[in-house]
C-alpha cells in the first residue's frame, strides 16, 4: 500500500526509502511494487534508496531496478545502498554499472554493494 500511495505523488522530486533488512516474501513482493512505483515518478530528481542486508535480494529484482531508475529522466542524484545483499552476483554488479552509466543526468552517485 506505502508504495502505492507513493506513486500517486507524480510530481514528487526528492525520494528517501530505507527498507533495510527485511527478509523473505515481504522484500520479494515490495521490489516489484517499488520498481513500479520509481517508474511513475516522472519528476524525481534526488533518490536515496536503502536496501541494506536484504539476503533475498537477487539479480532479477536488481536489473528490474537498474531499469526503473535507468526511466527516470530527471534524476540528478543517486545514493544506492545494497550493502549486504549477498545474492547479488557479479551480473548484478555489472547491470548497476551500465544502468548508472546510462543515467546521463546523474551528477552525484553513491552505491554501495
Amino acid at each position: 500500500e506505502m508504495m502505492k500511495a507513493i506513486s500517486r505523488l507524480s510530481s514528487l522530486s526528492h525520494l528517501r526509502l530505507q527498507l533495510r533488512g527485511n527478509g523473505g516474501s515481504i522484500i520479494d513482493r515490495t521490489m516489484k511494487s517499488m520498481c513500479t512505483m520509481l517508474r511513475s515518478l516522472i519528476a524525481l530528481s534526488h533518490l536515496d534508496l536503502s536496501l541494506e542486508r536484504n539476503y533475498n535480494i537477487t539479480d532479477v529484482e536488481v536489473i528490474d531496478l537498474m531499469d526503473a531508475i535507468q526511466s527516470l529522466q530527471h534524476l540528478s542524484r543517486l545514493h544506492l545502498n545494497l550493502g549486504a545483499c549477498r545474492r547479488v552476483t557479479d551480473v548484478g554488479g555489472q547491470k548497476i554499472g551500465d544502468g548508472v552509466r546510462a543515467c546521463t543526468s546523474l551528477i552525484d552517485v553513491v552505491v554501495i554493494v
